[in-house]
C-alpha cells in the first residue's frame, strides 16, 4: 500500500496526542504516589517529591487568595447592583413624596382655614397660609356682590386659587420634613407619610451601608488584580502538573508495579498499567511512522526506477534511429566511392 505525506502527518498527530496522554498519566500517577509520601514514605525520589509538594502548597495558597479576590469582586458587583436598585427605589419615593406633600399641604390648609389645628399646628402653618387665607376670605366676600366689583373679585379669587398648588407643596414639604404633620387630623395621610418616611430612611441607610462596603472592597479588589492573580495561578497550576509528571516518571522508573500496588494502592497500580499501555502504543506508532517513511521512500525510488526505465527505452529508440541513419550514410558513401572508380576508369 502506497504511503503519502498525509498518512505520516496523521501518524505524527496521533503520536503527539499519545505523548500528551502519557504526560498526563505520569502526572496522575505522581499525584497518587505523593499522597502516600505525605503520610509515609516510598523510599525513593524524595527530591522530586519535595519540589512537587512545595509547588503544590504554594499553588493552594494562591488558589485561596484568588478565591478571596473573586468572592470580593462578586460581592462588589452585587453591592453595586443593589445600590442601583436602591437608587431606583429612592426615585420612586421622591416621586411619591411630591404627591404626598401636596396632599399634606391641602389637608393642612383645610384644617387651618377651618380652625381645626391645635395651637402648635396653627403656628407652624400660619407663615404659609395666613396671607393667602385672608386674601381668599376678602375676595370671597366681595365676589358675592353684583356688578363689576363682584366679577372682578371672582377673577382675583380664581387667580389666587391657581397659586394654591405651589403653596400646598411648600407647606407640605415643610410638614413632611418635620413632625408637624402629626398635628393633622387626617389619619390616612399621617399613616402614608409615616410609611414613606420610614421607607426613605431604610433605603438611605441601606445605600450608606452599601457605599461603605463598596469603598472597603474597592481598596482591596479590582478586575486587574483578579486577572493578574488568575494568570499567576494558571502558571502555578501548570508548574504543579509538570512537577507531578517529573515525580511520576521518577517513581515509575524505580518502583515495581507490585510495590506500587502494595504501598500506594489499586488506583496507582491501574495508572501504572495505563502508562505501560500508552508506552506500547507510542512505540507502535513510532514504528509505524518509521515504516511509513521507509515505504514512502521505497515508493519514491520505485517511481524513479520506472522513470529511468522509460528514459532507457527512449534512448534505445533514439539509438536505433541513429544506427539506421548511420547505415544509410555508410551506403551513400560506398555508392559515391563506386561512382568515383567508374569515372576514373578503374574497376567498378
Amino acid at each position: 500500500m502506497a504511503m503519502t505525506t498525509v498518512d505520516i502527518v496523521e501518524l505524527n498527530t496521533k503520536l503527539t496526542h499519545l505523548r500528551v496522554s502519557l504526560e498526563n498519566e505520569y502526572a496522575k500517577f505522581g499525584k497518587s504516589c505523593a499522597l502516600i509520601e505525605r503520610v509515609g514514605t516510598l523510599g525513593s525520589c524524595q527530591n522530586e517529591w519535595k519540589q512537587y509538594e512545595e509547588c503544590l502548597n504554594k499553588t493552594t495558597e494562591q488558589e485561596k487568595e484568588y478565591e478571596k479576590l473573586k468572592t470580593r469582586l462578586s460581592i462588589l458587583t452585587d453591592k453595586k447592583g443593589h445600590i442601583r436598585e436602591i437608587g431606583r427605589q429612592l426615585k420612586l419615593c421622591a416621586k411619591r413624596e411630591k404627591e404626598v406633600t401636596s396632599c399634606l399641604g391641602a389637608s393642612a390648609y383645610e384644617a387651618y382655614s377651618g380652625k381645626l389645628l391645635p395651637p402648635e399646628g396653627e403656628l407652624f402653618c400660619k407663615p404659609f397660609y395666613e396671607s393667602y387665607y385672608q386674601k381668599c376670605k376678602h375676595w370671597e366676600s366681595l365676589s358675592k356682590q353684583n356688578g363689576f366689583e363682584g366679577k372682578f373679585a371672582q377673577l382675583r379669587l380664581r387667580f389666587l386659587r391657581k397659586k394654591a398648588y405651589g403653596l400646598f407643596c411648600r407647606c407640605g414639604s415643610a410638614l413632611f420634613g418635620s413632625d408637624a404633620y402629626l398635628f393633622l387630623s387626617d389619619g390616612q395621610m399621617k399613616k402614608e407619610t409615616e410609611q414613606l418616611l420610614q421607607k426613605e430612611k431604610e433605603l438611605s441607610f441601606q445605600a450608606k451601608e452599601c457605599r461603605q462596603s463598596i469603598n472597603t472592597l474597592e481598596e482591596h479588589t479590582d478586575k486587574g488584580k483578579l486577572d493578574n492573580a488568575k494568570s499567576k495561578l494558571d502558571g502555578q497550576r501548570k508548574l504543579v502538573e509538570e512537577l507531578a509528571c517529573v515525580y511520576g516518571k521518577a517513581v515509575y522508573e524505580v518502583i515495581t508495579p507490585e510495590d506500587i500496588q502494595k504501598k500506594v494502592g489499586q488506583k496507582a497500580y491501574s495508572q501504572g498499567l495505563q502508562i505501560a499501555r500508552i508506552q506500547v502504543e507510542i512505540a507502535e506508532c513510532q514504528k509505524n511512522i518509521k515504516e511509513a517513511k521507509c515505504q514512502m521512500q521505497i515508493d519514491e525510488l520505485l517511481v524513479q526506477i520506472g522513470l529511468d526505465k522509460q528514459k532507457i527505452a527512449h534512448l534505445k529508440e533514439q539509438q536505433q534511429a541513429l544506427d539506421k541513419q548511420i547505415s544509410e550514410v555508410v551506403l551513400s558513401i560506398n555508392e559515391k566511392k563506386k561512382q568515383i572508380r567508374t569515372l576514373s576508369g578503374g574497376p567498378a
